[in-house]
Parts: C-alpha cells; structure tokens; sequence
C-alpha cells in the first residue's frame, strides 16, 4: 500500500472487476481496514 496524499494505493494479489464511483471495504480476516471510493480503473 502506497500513502498519497489523502488516498491511498492498494495493489491486489487477486483483483476483482471494479468500475470508478464503486466503493470498496478492505478486509483482513475479520479485521475491517478501511474502505472507499474507487477512482481509477
């Protein structure tokens, strides 16, 4: 994970299909480590 700014960058062993303007929860386990708004395909 790269800290830019306000955001942040996740790259992802096994990505899914997103689109811009979906939100996104990020899990480890049963631990919630954040969520957001998908900007970039």
């Amino acid at each position: 994970m790269q800290i830019q700014g306000d955001g942040a960058l996740i790259e992802l062993y096994a990505p899914q299909v997103c689109a811009p303007g979906q939100s996104g929860v990020l899990y480890d386990g049963e631990m919630l480590l954040g969520g957001g708004v998908i900007e970039t395909q």
